[in-house]
């Protein structure tokens, strides 16, 4: 699964055709529901929107599957962090909100249980980053849907990047850049243009940094 595309694709088959052989055990879902969303990720990279929304779901609905067995588990609660957050292109906005919620929830739990792992760590940043960017009137409408205030700074999200990068230094171009656009939103263009270099520099592997490095491209021009 940490390989390229096709190998990811090969990852998802193996453990798919398996599936109901280990139907009962926590260990297996979650690395079903992983592989199943990096094949989503594939599939709609190759513009079949349609299945990738179908993967969407069945990579929730096996972590679903493995938190039921398991709700102690660090990994079982990333990944129903991550599937859930990726239902997000196809729900409405008051479930979205909804989600949001659940999905701190979940990243919260697997930060308590594994403290040192950078995605969840990353998950937290942007989770922080997006609710400090939104509007008064967004915040209200998800304080009424929630029955609960919702806040966080760009400040907080910061901490969180910053501490999954001291976990693994240099090595994820997207969090170096949201490292640099929390300077950004702070005015603090000095320390966004050296993150936003640091991260220009680091190689391009897979399409998200792909995606990433346009980004940083149109912001180093803007702040260098």
């Amino acid at each position: 699964m940490d390989g390229n595309a096709e190998q990811k694709i090969k990852a998802y088959h193996i453990l798919y055709e398996v599936k109901s052989q280990y139907s009962k055990d926590h260990e297996f879902l979650w690395r079903l529901a992983k592989a199943t969303h990096l094949y989503a990720q594939i599939v709609g990279e190759r513009s079949d929107q349609e299945q990738k929304k179908q993967l969407a779901y069945k990579a929730n609905e096996y972590a679903c599957a493995a938190l039921e067995l398991r709700s102690n588990s660090a990994d079982v609660h990333k990944w129903c962090a991550v599937t859930l957050g990726s239902l997000s292109d196809y729900v409405g906005t008051q479930q979205k909100i909804k989600n949001g919620y659940q999905f701190k929830e979940h990243c919260e739990i697997a930060l308590k249980l594994q403290p040192k792992d950078s995605l969840v760590l990353h998950l937290l940043g942007r989770w922080c980053y997006s609710v400090a960017m939104l509007t008064w009137f967004e915040k209200k409408v998800a304080n009424t849907l929630l029955g609960a205030p919702i806040e966080s700074s760009v400040a907080e999200a910061r901490n969180y990047f910053l501490k999954a990068e001291e976990i693994q230094p240099e090595s994820w171009k997207e969090n170096l850049l949201y490292i640099a656009k929390c300077y950004a939103a702070e005015y603090d263009y000095k320390n966004a243009a050296d993150w936003l270099e640091k991260a220009f520099n680091m190689p391009i592997n897979d399409t998200d940094d792909e995606v990433a490095h346009n980004e940083i491209e149109t912001l180093l021009s803007k702040y260098r």
